[in-house]
């Protein structure tokens, strides 16, 4: 089964129903045995991540999914260290899972980020990441055994009952492709498709893991349950061309830490903390986290209801940031007509220094949009631009 041929959804619409599906694929039985478990037996509390969703949403939770079961979901909680200026990321993740496949469990896949250029024969520099050490903090012993170089497998001492939950401490590390300059030129990014020069070639990756033209793009850059469908998990390695994942539902808590000077935004819900301890964000029933940092970020925001649309640019792109910003309010106007209420209270569109050919990529509760698409074709400093105006 391809891993990349499933497109994340942009900005996250079915992901109440999507969680519902999830939920009643499992036999009746064991659902109403799960729902007759206390409360208690959740390894974490769910009620803190929830402020990311709409209030009506968030009221409607307890009546049609229950606490409980949104608590079923695992949790990433997260400690990002994000240094772009070295290129280099690191944290600790400890993962708190639930054996939902309805049958016990020997080993649990983990993805590292799942389309990393370095695995399908790259050459040069590439983004990639590594776990450099797992703990067992609640549940059997845990070993690790690395499969490729974004699998790797947790091997439990003794079978994860139907049921059982676990939590496993994850200390990894990272790296940021840098890219070289002028990556965000729309004219760098046509020569590259046509395979002359190196700003975008072999990018399968499409820049989501590295640091260019002062933007720092980070997703999936953390150790991921593989998705568990049709009975498996989806452990098949990456293709050339497609989105990183369609990642399983989860909770997400995470505390980001960056060099003095840089803003960050990421898909959830993300506040700034006190000084020098960092940035915050929540999340329930996302399917993913993904950042991007820079030195001179701007903002504009519109409200659409009680939904706050929020464009974010560097600070020679106010126009395409502002243009951006109203793309944005008209499609969540749309979408909410045809498909129904937007489940976030947050909506952001970023600028980002892709390659490969990418214009934009989808997360939920963020879509990011190439630089090269914020600015003229005349503001562009490469040599074909220069020779078609000379």
């Amino acid at each position: 089964m391809s891993r990349s041929v499933i497109v994340k959804s942009a900005v996250g619409f079915g992901a109440m129903v999507l969680l519902a599906s999830l939920l009643a694929g499992c036999p009746r039985r064991r659902a109403r045995e799960a729902a007759a478990r206390p409360a208690a037996e959740a390894t974490y509390d769910v009620g803190p991540l929830l402020g990311s969703l709409r209030d009506e949403v968030r009221r409607q939770l307890p009546g049609k999914l229950g606490a409980a079961r949104l608590a079923m979901l695992p949790l990433y909680r997260i400690d990002l260290d994000q240094d772009p200026q070295r290129g280099r990321l690191s944290g600790q993740c400890e993962l708190h899972y639930r054996n939902n496949t309805g049958q016990p469990l020997s080993l649990l896949p983990l993805l590292l980020h799942p389309n990393a250029p370095r695995e399908l024969g790259v050459a040069g520099e590439a983004g990639e990441l590594t776990i450099t050490a797992v703990k067992a903090r609640r549940g059997p012993e845990v070993r690790s055994k690395v499969r490729r170089p974004t699998l790797v497998e947790l091997r439990f001492a003794r079978p994860l009952a139907a049921g059982e939950r676990v939590v496993v401490q994850l200390t990894f590390d990272g790296r940021l492709r840098r890219l070289p300059a002028g990556s965000n030129d729309v004219f760098s990014q046509a020569l590259a498709a046509l395979g002359v020069g190196g700003s975008g070639s072999g990018a399968s990756d499409y820049g989501l893991l590295a640091m260019g033209d002062g933007l720092a793009t980070v997703a999936s850059a953390y150790p991921m349950v593989a998705p568990f469908r049709q009975g498996q998990f989806d452990r098949g390695p990456p293709t050339p061309f497609g989105d990183l994942a369609y990642n399983t539902l989860a909770n997400y808590q995470v505390r980001i830490t960056v060099p003095s000077g840089y803003q960050l935004v990421t898909n959830l819900a993300d506040r700034t903390l006190e000084e020098g301890r960092g940035h915050l964000a929540l999340g329930a029933a996302n399917r993913d986290f993904v950042l991007v940092a820079g030195r001179q970020l701007r903002r504009v925001r519109r409200k659409v209801g009680p939904v706050e649309v929020t464009s974010v640019f560097t600070a020679g792109d106010r126009e395409g940031g502002e243009r951006a910003l109203s793309a944005a309010v008209d499609a969540l106007r749309l979408f909410e007509r045809r498909l129904g209420p937007y489940p976030s209270r947050e909506l952001d569109v970023a600028e980002a220094t892709l390659v490969g050919g990418a214009g934009g990529v989808e997360f939920p509760g963020m879509v990011l949009i190439a630089g090269m698409l914020y600015r003229p074709p005349s503001r562009s400093d490469n040599p074909l631009a220069l020779m078609m105006r000379g």
